[in-house]
Order: C-alpha cells, then structure tokens, then sequence
C-alpha cells in the first residue's frame, strides 16, 4: 500500500472484476446478467480509493489523524452511496463530507436555484455561494433556474446506474439474493482498506528515500537490461514490488495463500524467520534506544563534517577521514 495510486488502483480493479463475474447470474437461453459494466465500472469504482486520497491530501488544514479518520468514513459509506441507500437524501454521504456525491451536489444546486428564483441574480453573488457550498456541478446538464429532482438524479458510473440496477432475473425484476451477494464482496473490498493500519499506509506521504526503495525493489523483481516485451509481465512485477515493500519478505507465503499455493516446510520456517527479524527491528527502532543511539549517530556524522569549507564539489564540507581532508590537513593544518 506504499506505492503509488497505480498500483492501488490495479489492485481494486481485479478484486472488483473478481466480485463482478462471481455474482454473475446464468440462466440457460438467456444471456449472462452482470451487476456492472465491464471495465468502465471496475475501473470507477478502483479509482475511489485513490480519489479520496488524493483530495484529503491536498486540504492542509487538516492533520494527518483527521485525514485519515475521514478517509475511512468516506471509504465505508461508498456502499451505501453506490447502492443509493437513501434515495434522494444520500445524508451519509453529506454526514461524512463526502461533497462529491451526485444527490448531495443536487441539493447544493437546488439551494442556488431556489436563491435565484427569490430574485437574487446576481452571478457573482450566487458564483461565490456555489463556491462556498463546494458545489461543482452535477452529471446532468442542469440549469440554474430550475430545481430538479433528486430522487431522479443518477450516479456518474457507466450508463449512470446505481449499483444492483443490473442484477435483474428472468422475468425482469431486481435478483436481491444476487444484490446481497454483489454488495457483500465490494463491503469487504473496502472495509479491509479502511481499517486503521491500511488506512494510515495509504495516506501517508512517501519520501525520496521510500521512493527509491521501491524502485530498487522493483528493478530487481523486474530486471531493466532485460527486453521482456509484454506490459503485463512489468504491471505483476510492480505490484510485487510494491508487496515487497510493504509487507517483507513475508509478502511470498501472503501471495501463496492468495492464489492457494503451498509451500514447503523449510520455505515457512524461513519466511518466519524473515518476519520475526523485522518485526523485533521495528520494536527496537521505534523504542526510545533506537530512537537515542539514530540520534547519536546522526550527531556523531555531523561532527566529521567541518562546515562553513569549499573543497572542489565538496560544498558543505568535507570528511576528515576522506582522502582530501587528509590532504587538506596537510597542507593547510588541521582545519578548525
């Protein structure tokens, strides 16, 4: 989950996929009923996570426990948006502040239609109250000067339909066993990325160190000297990478269940050695010891750097043990 929203939404993507054709309905002479459009709902629905991200990411006034505390609010309430749980109200959705929802942005655009039929019309007035209420328009092509109805308003998924208005039976009705099923396995998808430990791995910034882990692990998964010639080879390699990182070397045997794989006895013993040795690094490094003896080497660095001294391309200083320092000393006498 430290990778970037690619890989994110990749993998929502094919869960997504997954939970479409295992709720597929088939019945003999009749075609297959699938409860959304393949790919253009799987991809929409895989982006969500990563569009929520995005935009908690960029309101600086919120701290990094309140964005992800939003973050899983808005990322459980997805269900019940897609699902149109409320129709016409969606007051989770608002409870939550997740503005984007079509009917919440419904009712911001009646609230500025009802403004310009009291008389008040004044564009730059009414430009400035949109801003405030967050209003950003909505997926039909609305006017200003009328109020809609909500309980009308449909979502900007492909065909604009509600979640479960595909899963119909024979005689064309809605198939709930089927709606249940659907809804189930797309609740698991998103809740599993909403528990706190996910959630703070998803929203947290990584830095250029991380980045260039990643890649370092990816371009040994992936070798770059090497033609391999198909995207999908280097799409599982990144996501591997991105495994990798984030779990360990325990990212292997997680795999292996996934795709019922078993493993032998001595792999396990391995891998479990792996994960014990990280897990007692992580204790000690976020332990006040760690925490001390980083800081004393770091202090300890800084002291064999002598500041305020130009050396060729050495513009912050130089160390006294490098071959150049020694020269300088020399030379010069020991630098102060």
């Amino acid at each position: 989950m430290k990778a970037d929203d690619r890989h994110l939404n990749k993998t929502i993507k094919d869960r997504m996929y997954n939970a479409m054709n295992k709720n597929t309905t088939t019945v003999k002479g009749q075609p297959k009923v699938k409860p959304m459009k393949d790919p253009h709902d799987c991809y929409k629905l895989g982006r969500l996570p990563s569009l929520l991200r995005a935009q908690l990411q960029s309101n600086n006034a919120l701290t990094f426990a309140q964005k992800v505390v939003l973050f899983q609010e808005r990322l459980r309430n997805a269900s019940a948006h897609y699902f149109n749980n409320d129709k016409g109200k969606h007051a989770s959705c608002l409870q939550c502040g997740f503005v984007d929802c079509e009917v919440v942005q419904a009712q911001f655009h009646n609230s500025i239609a009802a403004c310009w039929s009291l008389g008040l019309r004044k564009r730059k007035v009414v430009t400035l109250i949109a801003q405030f209420l967050g209003y950003n328009g909505t997926c039909s092509k609305l006017q200003i000067d009328e109020i809609i109805d909500i309980s009308l308003v449909k979502p900007k998924l492909a065909d604009g339909l509600w979640l479960g208005e595909r899963c119909v039976d024979v005689q064309g009705k809605r198939n709930q066993e089927q709606i249940a099923d659907f809804r189930k396995d797309i609740e698991s998808i998103y809740s599993e990325l909403a528990e706190t430990n996910i959630a703070k791995k998803i929203m947290r910034t990584n830095n250029t160190q991380t980045n260039e882990s990643l890649h370092g692990l990816q371009s040994r998964v992936y070798r770059k000297d090497v033609n391999h010639g198909n995207s999908v080879e280097y799409i599982y390699a990144m996501a591997a990478g991105v495994c990798k990182l984030s779990l360990g070397e325990c990212w292997v045997p997680t795999l292996a269940l996934k795709i019922s794989c078993t493993l032998p006895a001595s792999a396990i013993r391995y891998f479990d050695r792996k994960s014990f040795k990280l897990r007692r690094s992580a204790v000690y490094k976020s332990s006040i010891h760690g925490k001390r003896k980083r800081a004393a080497s770091r202090v300890a660095l800084k002291k064999k750097l002598q500041p305020n001294t130009v050396v060729e391309e050495f513009t912050s200083g130089y160390y006294l043990l490098s071959g150049k320092g020694l020269l300088k000393a020399m030379c010069d006498g020991t630098p102060k």
